[in-house]
């Protein structure tokens, strides 16, 4: 009669070894033994395999144990985009649209003062406070203008606002050494609201 082999995980109260028994049935979907064999050391390797690939790395040089580290990069490029959503609604004089993305960006840099109030040395909760904070506020005390004045689309005044948010935008990034990242007011065909050309070097 074929063998075959059923894995039976009991864990003892010592909290030891695996109980592997051998029961003599008949043969599992046809398989002889050596086929199931195969099958669980097949499955081991896949497990093992998962297991790896969603293995969470450590963050930029941080050892993986430092539990308190927290990565600015998701925050920043949550803010862009509905930052860039923020600019479409303007260019297309949505108001609506344009305070609904104003106000989820506001939110998400109530997220990054809570979450990541200092990142590699740089006061982020601070600069945020000072720098950004206030323009993304300009334009919607501009915003809430337009509305009690009935205006259909956004006044220049509005997109004006725009502007100055960010050109704070970009004086964040060169305070805290990251001037090539330069963010345009209009993407243009770009799916991204950022420049990828290079910066020019000094000379």
């Amino acid at each position: 009669m074929p063998i075959s082999w059923a894995l039976n995980n009991e864990i003892d109260s010592l909290g030891g070894h695996d109980k592997v028994r051998f029961v003599e049935e008949e043969s599992l979907l046809g398989l002889d033994r050596y086929g199931v064999v195969k099958v669980i050391v097949g499955g081991i390797c896949c497990g093992l395999f998962v297991m790896a690939v969603h293995q969470p790395p450590s963050a930029s040089g941080v050892a993986a144990g430092d539990e308190d580290f927290v990565e600015l990069a998701p925050y920043m490029t949550r803010l862009q985009t509905l930052t860039h959503k923020l600019a479409l609604s303007l260019e297309h004089d949505n108001r609506e649209l344009a305070e609904f993305y104003l106000y989820e960006s506001l939110e998400a840099l109530e997220d990054i003062k809570t979450d990541v109030p200092e990142y590699r040395g740089q006061p982020v909760a601070l600069l945020v406070d000072r720098l950004a904070t206030p323009t993304y506020k300009a334009l919607q005390a501009a915003l809430a203008k337009d509305k009690q004045a009935s205006l259909e689309g956004v006044s220049v005044r509005s997109k004006e606002a725009f502007s100055s948010l960010i050109k704070s935008c970009n004086q964040c990034h060169v305070v805290t050494q990251h001037a090539f990242i330069e963010i345009p007011e209009k993407s243009g065909n770009n799916p991204f609201l950022q420049s990828f050309t290079p910066r020019p070097k000094p000379e």
